[in-house]
């Protein structure tokens, strides 16, 4: 089985295998979508929230060939950390109601 643990190490990698019964549960959540820049990781947090167990199937990255990422400019970084932070105690603040 693949759903076997709450445990992440790559949270940020998209790949969730579960039930669309689960998947209804995550996404029913309140306010979810909370993290812009960094869904995966509140879709996570909401699942191992709600008691959901799931695993990672290790997915071996690769460096770039030529050229940057131009997803996160370094100039960006500061306002994406300072909007995730705060999206995060909102988060907190939902899941423990």
């Amino acid at each position: 089985r693949f759903l076997t643990k709450n445990s992440l190490k790559d949270p940020s990698c998209p790949y969730f295998i579960t039930s669309k019964e689960n998947i209804d549960k995550i996404i029913s959540t309140e306010k979810i979508g909370l993290l812009t820049h960094g869904f995966w990781w509140e879709f996570y947090a909401r699942a191992q929230y709600l008691g959901l167990k799931f695993d990672e199937i290790k997915i071996n990255h690769r460096q770039r060939a030529y050229g940057n990422s131009v997803i996160f400019k370094f100039s960006t970084i500061p306002g994406i950390a300072i909007k995730n932070l705060a999206s995060l105690f909102e988060l907190n603040r939902i899941l423990k109601r």
